[in-house]
């Protein structure tokens, strides 16, 4: 009896939130999707920011908005945020602000995402340069 109320509790619950993680990507000045050179992208902090925008060739290609579920919570919403700034073309990341749904605490940010092509991750610190495909 206890399985089954636990699982109609979680089929309720999935139901009632759409508990699973989403994302949704805005281009910036033209820019879009990119073939992916990594496989995830590397979260920088703003102390690194200037640092890979300085490298050569490298674009601001948006802003991405990332919708964890209840059950991920925020190291959900980080791992993802990784994978799809890569599927976009992206070797880069950064929060730009986050906020909690308080009515089921689903977590949401937007992150900047950043590309640097490949031939220029020399010129990036060694703990900046990504990891190739």
């Amino acid at each position: 009896m206890r399985t089954a109320f636990a699982l109609f509790t979680l089929v309720i619950a999935t139901s009632v939130c759409g508990c699973g993680t989403s994302w949704s990507f805005h281009g910036s000045r033209g820019e879009n999707f990119r073939p992916a050179v990594t496989s995830a992208a590397m979260r920088i902090y703003s102390g690194d920011i200037e640092t890979v925008k300085q490298a050569p060739g490298a674009v601001i290609l948006g802003e991405m908005q990332v919708d964890s579920s209840i059950f991920s919570g925020w190291g959900g919403l980080r791992e993802r945020a990784s994978l799809e700034a890569a599927k976009l073309g992206g070797t880069h990341y950064t929060l730009l602000t986050q906020w909690t749904q308080t009515q089921y605490s689903v977590p949401h940010a937007i992150y900047v995402v950043i590309r640097v092509p490949p031939d220029s991750w020399e010129a990036l610190p060694e703990e900046l340069r990504p990891a190739a495909i």
